[in-house]
């Protein structure tokens, strides 16, 4: 397998946000000391660990 027959491992996905998100990434990103692109895979994937974790009975 060549390197231009080899899967990607990550997909990429473009969005419109308002001027106020958009800041708010650019802050918080830059608070954090990342790019926001980076800052959004994180989010996600903590949105994500969140949702798929299993209901514990407390």
């Amino acid at each position: 397998m060549t390197m231009a027959e080899k899967p990607r491992k990550s997909a990429q996905i473009i969005t419109r946000v308002t001027e106020d998100d958009r800041a708010w990434v650019d802050r918080e990103s830059a608070r954090q000391g990342l790019d926001p692109s980076s800052f959004i895979r994180m989010t996600l994937r903590k949105a994500r660990q969140q949702t798929e974790r299993p209901m514990v009975d407390a």
